[in-house]
């Protein structure tokens, strides 16, 4: 929901949706492999701990939100990783 408003909004403000629709090589040549990888990793995280609910629940809530930040800082072009962003990551 919270992509189509942003989609929606792009083009109400904006009047265009290419920018938002086309993604700089870069971006697909790490995100693709990065979703498998991670696709991969997480049914065998699972699979071979020992308490499979709260290591699940551990991995999505916080392992895959702080690695969207981090490598969004690192590979969107114009972004930047601030002090702000690292100490919001940590914390």
């Amino acid at each position: 929901m919270g992509g189509g408003a942003q989609l929606i909004g792009l083009r109400v403000y904006r009047g265009e949706l290419r920018s938002a629709l086309v993604l700089p090589w870069r971006l697909w040549a790490v995100s693709i492999p990065c979703f498998v990888v991670y696709g991969l990793v997480w049914p065998t995280a699972i699979v071979t701990s020992y308490d499979h609910q709260v290591f699940g629940v551990s991995l999505i809530n916080y392992l895959w939100p702080v690695l969207t930040v981090l490598f969004s800082a690192w590979w969107v072009p114009g972004a930047r990783l601030t002090m702000r962003t690292v100490l919001a990551t940590v914390a």
